[in-house]
């Protein structure tokens, strides 16, 4: 097969960092040359507020044009590219427009609710402390082409927690929208429920035309498993109702129809890194 490029579609925090750091110990010392991984390598300069996919060059057209030539130049010596990281999912059919190679898709998901959660450990779309300070916006539904626009008129009343869960449901849509016109054979959905698992590196490995060091992978190693670790492993800082996404029945439809059927969290009983702090300890679960 020519050699292609990867993106991951995804939401952030949801394992795209233990890739990076996984993907190359599948590779013989052999392929490693011919493979390029790079996480997030433009970060927020992808703009996805002030870029669509039907307009992708609105904001920062310099750096994202750059960025698309050095995928080329990559591509053009005969190496494989691939791309970690969240910020260019409204980008990858425009990717694949530009990039005159055969293009894959991971699709990667995670639980809304704890995709939610983790993202308030960064604080997205928490009211920033001092007026002058930005609050960190992943998305709105003022955003050209969003796909749920009708969440304009609720926005100023959802709560963090909601925003968050709005912004894994933009994500969402948006994928399964780029995979109704996209080669099967060029998509693959995982879950970070399954990713650290050997079933699920099978996948890959086949996905990615790789020869595992190894062969086919049966688990995962300790060591691998050790450094499941989260950069921004913070805990929350403000509060959240794991109940209010039974507010949004678009929402759920959506997660169940991604495999997500229970839906019913209970916040007490969360790991302790994952609860705000206004929850009292003594009646926290010790965390494992």
């Amino acid at each position: 097969m020519k050699n292609y490029a990867c993106f991951i579609i995804s939401t952030g925090r949801c394992g795209t960092q233990w890739l990076t750091r996984h993907l190359p110990r599948l590779l013989t010392a052999q392929q490693a040359d011919n493979y390029q991984i790079k996480h997030e390598p433009l970060g927020n300069q992808y703009a996805p507020i002030d870029n669509s996919p039907e307009f992708p060059l609105n904001s920062n057209q310099t750096t994202i044009e750059q960025h698309r030539d050095e995928i080329r130049n990559t591509l053009s010596r005969g190496k494989n590219y691939i791309e970690t990281g969240f910020p260019c999912w409204r980008h990858i059919a425009w990717l694949a427009q530009e990039l005159e190679h055969p293009v894959k898709v991971i699709h990667l998901t995670r639980h809304p609710i704890f995709t939610a959660i983790s993202w308030l450990k960064l604080n997205a779309f928490v009211p920033p402390i001092l007026p002058h300070l930005p609050e960190k916006e992943l998305f709105t539904p003022f955003a050209p082409g969003a796909r749920l626009p009708h969440y304009q008129q609720s926005w100023q009343h959802l709560s963090p927690f909601e925003k968050c869960l709005y912004f894994w449901a933009e994500v969402q849509l948006q994928a399964l929208a780029f995979q109704q016109d996209w080669q099967e054979l060029h998509w693959q959905h995982l879950s970070y429920e399954s990713l650290f698992s050997g079933q699920s590196l099978n996948k890959l490995i086949t996905f990615l035309d790789i020869t595992a060091t190894g062969g086919q992978q049966t688990g995962i190693d300790a060591s691998a498993i050790e450094e499941k670790t989260d950069k921004y492993g913070d805990m929350v800082q403000t509060d959240f109702e794991p109940q209010e996404i039974f507010q949004h029945p678009e929402i759920i439809k959506l997660a169940k129809h991604l495999g997500y059927q229970e839906l019913a969290i209970d916040k007490h009983k969360l790991l302790t890194k994952e609860q705000p702090p206004f929850i009292s300890r003594t009646d926290a679960p010790r965390e494992q």
